[in-house]
């Protein structure tokens, strides 16, 4: 009776060694593939979210500057010149990671910590960087990047265009792009774009 059921059940068929490898193999790969996307694909979106975050901060500056008037010597609309009016507002860029909106109290058109009022001092945590800060009189051709990375955009009243200049010269520009780039992956980059008419845009590189 035993060994009718021996006969009757057989033996049933694995999984060879050779066979197990090559599954651990195909599998082991796929992971990879599967992990290298998934990277690719987190520092795109992070990215991303910080050229908005960026480009948002453009935008803010812009609407302070438009919409706002001087808080301590506030001008009667009968008689308000905008050129009279403090309420200026820029934006500050620094190095690879630091971004100032302040109020240029001193009417100069360019950040001062001691005599404009700073409303937010933020840098980049991302890991991700400004790679270059392009200026110039158009898009493309004449714009050139700058080693110092040092920008700012200024917006006043009641316009909404742009002064874009370097901090420490009086040199204007009708156009600069600012360089995004990953810290995961660096050939992962966004730009951000701005015309002195006001205009801001998102494009890859």
């Amino acid at each position: 009776m035993v060994k009718k059921i021996m006969k009757k059940e057989g033996f049933k068929k694995g999984f060879s060694l050779i066979e197990f490898f090559v599954i651990v193999t195909i599998f082991s790969i796929m992971a990879g593939i599967t992990a290298l996307n998934y990277r690719e694909f987190q520092a795109e979106i992070e990215l991303r979210n910080l050229a908005y975050d960026v480009a948002l901060s453009i935008r803010q500056t812009q609407t302070f500057g438009i919409s706002a008037t001087d808080s301590t010597m506030p001008l009667s609309p009968a008689t308000a010149i905008p050129s009279d009016d403090r309420s200026i507002y820029g934006i500050y860029f620094e190095g690879s990671d630091r971004l100032v909106i302040f109020q240029d109290l001193d009417k100069s058109k360019t950040f001062d910590s001691e005599n404009d009022r700073v409303l937010s001092d933020s840098r980049i945590a991302t890991g991700d960087i400004i790679k270059t800060i392009c200026k110039g009189d158009s898009k493309p051709g004449t714009c050139v990047s700058s080693e110092s990375k040092n920008l700012v955009a200024i917006f006043q009243r009641p316009f909404p265009d742009a002064v874009i200049k370097d901090n420490s010269t009086s040199t204007e520009y009708a156009y600069t792009s600012i360089l995004l780039e990953s810290g995961k992956k660096p050939e992962v980059q966004k730009m951000i774009e701005l015309w002195n008419t006001g205009a801001i845009n998102i494009a890859n590189n």
